[in-house]
């Protein structure tokens, strides 16, 4: 014998949706026991999942953990196991199931809209006179840097050919004269002339004659 209890207190749970259990607020630290029934047509496969459920707007966070619970067959049948924590029921394998619970404590929740409302992006046509502005722009700017680097060039063999005259070795006395002045072997006519030494007398002293 099977015992179904209240039909009306089963509810439908489609293909890619799910239900989230929430953790007592009371009895956040400690797992409870959680027990439910399901009618399905066919075979379906039960999976649980980790999850951050919002109760004031109905939004479940990302699932985590996810793992597989057990394997219904079709027909009906009883689940119960210990959890600790808010969970995801989700089901594989049918598309739909019908679900109850001992205490009701679960929430039914939609599977995602795939639906993509985005529209394709389409380039614009822009202003001609912003298009030759742009253009001359980028114009001036490779003319500039064209400049610049012939610039650094004449700088960069400037300072080269400058270095290498320095470096220069200086010639040998044998060959090429020397820039250096000549000292001429004559005194300048500016000196004072020479003082001739006194002749010699006869006498002892110079006037001795007279």
């Amino acid at each position: 014998m099977q015992r179904l209890n209240m039909l009306q207190g089963y509810q439908r749970l489609a293909e890619a949706s799910g239900a989230v259990f929430q953790q007592p607020v009371d009895n956040s630290d400690q797992s409870r026991l959680v027990k439910f029934r399901i009618i399905t047509e066919q075979d379906v496969v039960l999976k649980v999942s980790d999850c951050v459920f919002d109760p004031d707007t109905g939004e479940v966070g990302e699932l985590t953990n996810t793992r597989l619970l057990t394997v219904v067959k079709a027909g009906f049948d009883e689940v119960e196991f210990n959890y600790l924590g808010t969970f995801s029921l989700d089901f594989l394998g049918a598309p739909e199931i019908w679900l109850d619970t001992f205490d009701n404590a679960y929430v039914p929740t939609e599977g995602a809209d795939f639906t993509n409302y985005a529209r394709l992006w389409e380039r614009e046509e822009r202003d001609p006179r912003i298009l030759e502005i742009e253009r001359a722009a980028r114009h001036n700017q490779t003319l500039l840097r064209q400049q610049m680097q012939d610039d650094f060039a004449a700088y960069a063999a400037a300072m080269e050919a400058k270095y290498a005259q320095s470096a220069a070795p200086a010639p040998a006395s044998g060959g090429t004269p020397s820039s250096e002045p000549v000292v001429p072997a004559v005194a300048p006519a500016g000196d004072p002339p020479a003082v001739a030494p006194a002749p010699a007398g006869t006498g002892g002293e110079q006037n001795a004659g007279t």
